[in-house]
């Protein structure tokens, strides 16, 4: 079992917060993402300021104040985890955020301290026996397909694709997307913001 950490848990959407909120441990504080934040690379800086989001994110993480004073940080967090729907919408609103952190709160990305969670992307659903399998790509949505077959031969199997994170079974979204023992995780960097890297079906460095 790794270390937990106490965690900034940004998540797309009141649904999904509220539905991560009732996993959450006294480590993790949920902050709920409401729509797309703005573009802090093409944004002024009067533009970022206004944004409420992205100044509830700054309220919480900024060191630059008590670095000024040689005083130890104010904020409770040893890291931040992106925590989005998995879809092109939620890619798109990871993406913004890496680029807000890149701009104003480098030092986190420098530090290794913001994460990706990685999201199940795909269901199989097995008709006969009404159960859910989830799967992070479509390749392991085949090997699901295949062991379910194996063992039960020839069943009705749906594929499709997670409608997002406040519609998974509570089980799924506790161990393969809130827990720290147990999900999926990336560390980004400064170089994924500067190449615009937008977490695909297979994240590939």
């Amino acid at each position: 079992m790794q270390e937990i950490k106490r965690e900034l848990l940004i998540v797309e959407g009141d649904s999904a917060a509220n539905a991560v909120r009732q996993y959450a441990t006294h480590h993790q504080t949920v902050l709920a993402l409401q729509g797309k934040p703005i573009n802090a690379l093409k944004a002024t800086h009067a533009q970022v300021l206004a944004n409420e989001f992205l100044c509830a994110i700054l309220d919480r993480l900024d060191d630059r104040e008590a670095e000024a004073n040689r005083v130890k940080p104010h904020h409770p967090f040893e890291q931040v985890a992106l925590l989005m729907d998995p879809d092109p919408d939620g890619v798109h609103c990871g993406l913004l955020i890496l680029w807000f952190f890149y701009r104003y709160l480098r030092s986190w990305l420098d530090e290794g301290r913001l994460l990706q969670i990685v999201a199940p992307r795909l269901e199989v659903f097995d008709v006969e026996r009404n159960r859910s399998h989830f799967a992070y790509t479509q390749k392991g949505a085949d090997s699901i397909a295949d062991q379910i077959r194996a063992k039960h031969g020839e069943v009705v199997l749906q594929v499709r694709k997670v409608r997002g994170l406040a519609a998974m079974p509570s089980d799924v979204l506790q161990k393969q997307c809130v827990s720290q023992d147990t999900r999926r995780q990336i560390v980004l960097n400064a170089e994924d913001a500067e190449k615009g890297w937008m977490q695909g079906p297979d994240p590939i460095r």
